[in-house]
């Protein structure tokens, strides 16, 4: 039997073993994460745009004029926090061993654990939550409505869903973000390092003489896998509308390197101009050595 403690925020065995710290610095809310899958383009599922009737399709809009409901979609196993940009998985239909498999082979991975699991007691359960809303209907902290990035067609059919108008931005590569990796051999060594700072030695002992290869990849390691992206745009935005993106599509640099490298911004306050978001240019950052 799992154990959880709200004021500590320990996740423990019954033995009092860590299992992991639950803890959202954004106090992100399941329900206001979008849906995620491993593949961008699967469906959310069941229909999620309409339905075909007597050979005619329909939108959801439609049959719900005429009192009928769409079909709720498949529950998502993962959804994507566009802040961290991570996923979080739900493990509530798992096993306390399975949740503990999970949490060893990545000590990092962000659950959702109700605190109604048949294999958890709540400790100190009068514990106050955290009550500020993040996501969907969520405000950031200077108080913006926060505007957020789909990235899956399941997490853009959610969204329509919910009454969200996209806005779709491309994804395309444009030069400005880069980060080096460079990967040196020696074959006769049978040795090869790599690394990302010039100040890194690449040297091996008594390996002078030896034929070195070597390569430098420029690429931008922070680029999103998938190449659908839109924010999706609340109905009820007007325009000159301040707002928080979550997850910022576009290629601007946010801070520099003096080794060439360049990182790009992730999130940023900007303003609803009607057809489009104008993002506040950043103060970017210049990192030396």
């Amino acid at each position: 039997m799992m154990r959880y403690d709200p004021k500590t925020q320990r996740l423990e065995t019954d033995a009092g073993e860590l299992i992991k710290e639950i803890s959202c610095p954004l106090s992100k809310k399941w329900d206001q994460l979008m849906p995620w899958a491993d593949d961008w383009a699967q469906s959310i599922g069941q229909n999620p745009s309409g339905l075909e009737l007597g050979g005619e399709w329909y939108s959801w809009a439609q049959l719900e004029e005429r009192g009928l409901q769409p079909p709720e979609p498949v529950p998502a196993r993962k959804k994507y926090c566009g802040s961290c940009q991570k996923c979080v998985i739900d493990v509530n239909s798992y096993t306390e061993a399975q949740i503990q498999a999970v949490c060893e082979v990545d000590e990092q991975a962000c659950i959702h654990l109700r605190l109604n699991h048949p294999e958890l007691t709540v400790v100190n359960a009068e514990a106050e939550e955290d009550s500020r809303a993040c996501g969907y209907e969520g405000v950031s902290r200077r108080g913006l409505p926060i505007v957020q990035t789909a990235r899956t067609l399941a997490a853009l059919e959610d969204g329509v869903r919910r009454g969200y108008r996209p806005l779709f931005v491309s994804t395309e590569p444009q030069g400005r973000v880069k980060s080096k990796f460079a990967i040196v051999c020696w074959p006769q060594q049978k040795y090869v390092m790599n690394y990302r700072d010039f100040r890194q030695p690449t040297g091996i002992t008594g390996g002078e003489s030896d034929e070195c290869i070597e390569t430098m990849i420029w690429h931008d390691r922070d680029r999103h896998p998938s190449p659908l992206a839109a924010y999706l745009v609340p109905a009820t935005l007007n325009k000159g509308d301040r707002v928080y993106l979550a997850d910022v599509i576009e290629e601007i640099v946010a801070s520099t390197w003096n080794q060439g490298d360049s990182y790009r911004l992730t999130e940023s306050e900007a303003t609803w101009e009607g057809d489009g978001f104008a993002i506040d240019p950043p103060r970017v950052i210049e990192a030396l050595g």
